[in-house]
């Protein structure tokens, strides 16, 4: 490729406002003198199609969508007819004294009569049929526009962010004769689910993964464990590590989280970053709560208002509610000040699949950056990195008084505290984006000089 122009066209599959890996890859990329576009998708908050970065580009196209609740509105009306109908056929035989008749009915409306008073009863496996069909017709729908998008570009490599945006990505590489790095945020076919994965289906994205990361030119992943598990899965080269490290950021020691929440200054702070969402271990820390005192937990980030109330109910059963706070997120660049308020940082994740058991989460860094002591999960590489920088201590994610001992240990140790502090600052350069952004420009001087 040398000699040719140096265009790069990334693929992620939503609106590439707030993911953190695409948006640090395509500024570095973009400032080492490639022409980066990136194809999101348009969202019901960010519809802009066409947003210019300082370094990069940004095209989202519309996904074809399907109105799942009206859908199901509509297959809710319709069984409703049905027991209304079987219902007054009931009362008639009533009347009649059709002894025989009644008996028959009878067993009509005990099995189906719990679904005109359980919405949980229709709802919930016809939202799982539409919401699976619905991310079927979203992929398809992204994998066409972003590939006839792509193909405009005629960029000569093409960079797809996860499983999700591969094939679209060889397609338009394919047709313009170019070069693909897949980039695999994670073990997608070992990932979180809400929708539990059927073996079939578990079967089907393996098989799906194994056939196109054999035909791409380069695998790029976040953590070495990831990267063993996928070469030993797929039979293939280990792939490059680019860990997905925050920015560096200078730690100054404020009162932010503690003003905003109007705490004392003898309570401890024990910050939990990211997203607010099932399987990262959020009731057990909040239970832990119960174990742990002259302390709060505050869980900054995101979450959907039904789950978080639902954390909150929890803590109120626990008489711990006046110990659990929750902050909506606060921008990427201002994370690491608001972490540089609290005490502790807590990494609760849990093992609940093969992608979160290898996890190594940014916000565990950022902890680092803050200078907190950290109170994380037993998982390899998170053990990794808090037994190499002695910076906190491990537990078992699964049971609340492991997590409150863990916590414990770090409050009222005050010297190992201070120096787990001083050890996390000490690390931060080295689990910094600025460390890591080498690594990237080296795999793709090597694809331009190929």
């Amino acid at each position: 490729m040398q000699g040719k122009s140096k265009k790069v066209c990334m693929f992620v599959l939503n609106p590439c406002t707030n993911d953190a890996r695409v948006l640090k890859e395509a500024d570095t990329l973009g400032r080492a003198g490639y022409d980066v576009k990136i194809i999101a998708i348009v969202s019901k908050d960010v519809s802009n199609f066409m947003e210019k970065k300082e370094n990069f580009t940004i095209y989202r196209v519309k996904l074809t969508t399907l109105h799942m609740k009206h859908v199901l509105n509509e297959v809710k009306k319709g069984i409703k007819n049905i027991i209304i109908r079987i219902r007054l056929r009931f009362r008639r035989a009533l009347k009649a004294n059709h002894e025989e008749k009644r008996t028959g009915l009878k067993k009509s409306i005990n099995c189906v009569y719990p679904f005109s008073s359980s919405e949980k009863i229709i709802g919930h496996p016809v939202k799982t049929i539409l919401r699976k069909f619905y991310r079927t017709i979203a992929y398809l729908s992204y994998w066409i526009k972003a590939k006839r998008l792509a193909v405009s570009f005629k960029a000569d490599v093409y960079h797809a962010h996860d499983l999700t945006t591969l094939l679209p990505a060889y397609w338009a590489a394919k047709k313009i004769g170019s070069k693909v790095v897949y980039d695999s945020h994670e073990l997608y076919s070992e990932r979180n689910t809400m929708l539990k994965e059927s073996v079939f289906s578990k079967w089907l994205i393996k098989k799906f993964e194994s056939f196109l990361i054999r035909r791409v030119n380069t695998v790029i992943t976040v953590n070495q464990s990831i990267a063993s598990e996928l070469s030993k899965l797929y039979d293939v080269p280990v792939p490059f590590t680019v860990m997905n490290c925050p920015p560096y950021q200078e730690s100054i020691r404020n009162n932010l989280l503690r003003e905003k929440l109007q705490l004392n200054g003898n309570i401890k702070i024990i910050l939990y970053l990211g997203a607010i969402t099932f399987n990262r271990g959020l009731e057990e820390s909040i239970s832990a709560m119960k174990e742990v005192n002259d302390s709060c937990l505050v869980l900054l980030g995101y979450g959907k208002s039904e789950y978080i109330l639902s954390l909150k109910e929890i803590a109120a059963s626990l008489s711990v509610e006046n110990k659990v706070y929750f902050i909506p997120p606060v921008p990427y660049e201002e994370v690491v000040m608001y972490a540089s308020s609290a005490d502790i940082g807590l990494v609760p994740i849990k093992n609940v699949c093969k992608s979160y058991y290898y996890c190594s989460p940014n916000k565990l860094f950022e902890s680092m950056m803050a200078g907190l002591p950290i109170a994380a999960s037993d998982l390899p590489e998170l053990r990794r990195v808090i037994e190499e920088t002695k910076c906190g201590y491990l537990f078992n994610s699964a049971d609340p008084s492991s997590i409150a001992s863990a916590i414990n240990n770090i409050i009222y140790n005050e010297g190992a505290s201070e120096e787990m502090r001083r050890n996390a600052l000490q690390h931060a350069h080295k689990y910094s984006w600025e460390n890591e952004k080498g690594k990237l420009l080296s795999i793709y001087d090597r694809l331009f000089t190929e």
